[in-house]
């Protein structure tokens, strides 16, 4: 089964995202990353599903650039997956990255660097990878509901 990870970038950096997946998904098979670029407008209702994406996946990617710390939708990405306890790892896309979002500073969120970093980047999310298999042998047992002839329980 695939491990959903929330991949956050801007929308200036989508090349940078589709290599980076490709990079990864072709190591890590298992992988699946998601993704609610903003290609409408940052509010209420991109936010809610935006968040409901982050709350399926395990962990979260930042894709860092040197203009992404201006990013009001990658700030609220990285903060709202911190709440909802996924595991947050930045990674540089270009050789100098000198500001990052303030949500990195202030979570202490680690800052990678693609061209150098790869082994420890697939390392990490080997890591998350094993966690998500083991969420996922943990079941509840389905319990019937008699009465409306359904059933309820994690699946």
């Amino acid at each position: 089964m695939a491990c959903n990870v929330f991949l956050s970038f801007t929308t200036e950096d989508e090349m940078f995202a589709n290599l980076f997946r490709g990079q990864v998904e072709a190591r890590q098979p298992s992988l699946v990353f998601r993704d609610y670029s903003v290609k409408e407008a940052f509010e209420h209702t991109w936010r809610k599903n935006a968040e409901r994406l982050i709350g399926v996946c395990s962990a979260t990617v930042c894709l860092i650039s040197k203009t992404t710390h201006r990013s009001e939708a990658v700030d609220w990405e990285v903060r709202r997956s911190a709440e909802l306890g996924k595991h947050v790892m930045g990674v540089a896309i270009e050789p100098i990255v000198q500001i990052v979002p303030a949500a990195f500073v202030e979570l202490n969120v680690e800052l990678l660097r693609w061209e150098i970093d790869m082994e420890k980047i697939i390392g990490e999310l080997n890591a998350i990878e094993t966690r998500c298999s083991r969420t996922r042998t943990i079941r509840t047992p389905r319990i019937h509901n008699a009465e409306r002839g359904r059933s309820f329980g994690t699946v």
